[in-house]
């Protein structure tokens, strides 16, 4: 009688399903880590531009800004930022609002809303 010797290991079919599931992981996972350098790229912006913003802020509350917008440079990054004062209820105080953006045709990329001692014409 003849014996058929069946060898251990995986058919082509089962080799091709690991593969299969393989390729699906680590798809997920290259998608996974763009999506992070994404958002990491992100974030660094935000700082940067609230960086920017701060100072504004400082710079103006120390007299040391005249004009309603500008250019910085933060991180090794040109930044361009508008500045808005108007009055509150309160006459010793103004509401300031900096705004800061990478190109001057980009979306804002921070809005600061901050308060100063004083009138928006002193």
């Amino acid at each position: 009688m003849y014996k058929h010797n069946k060898s251990p290991g995986f058919t082509l079919v089962e080799v091709l399903v690991a593969l299969m599931i393989l390729a699906l992981a680590f798809a997920a996972i290259i998608t996974s880590i763009n999506q992070n350098s994404r958002n990491l790229l992100h974030l660094i912006d935000k700082t940067a531009a609230n960086y920017v913003a701060m100072n504004v802020v400082a710079q103006v509350q120390t007299g040391l800004i005249t004009t309603n917008s500008g250019q910085e440079t933060q991180m090794n990054e040109d930044w361009n930022w508008q500045l808005q004062t108007q009055a509150t209820e309160n006459p010793y105080v103004t509401e300031i609002l900096v705004t800061v953006q990478k190109e001057k045709s980009s979306a804002n990329i921070i809005s600061l809303t901050a308060f100063i001692e004083g009138t928006p014409d002193e």
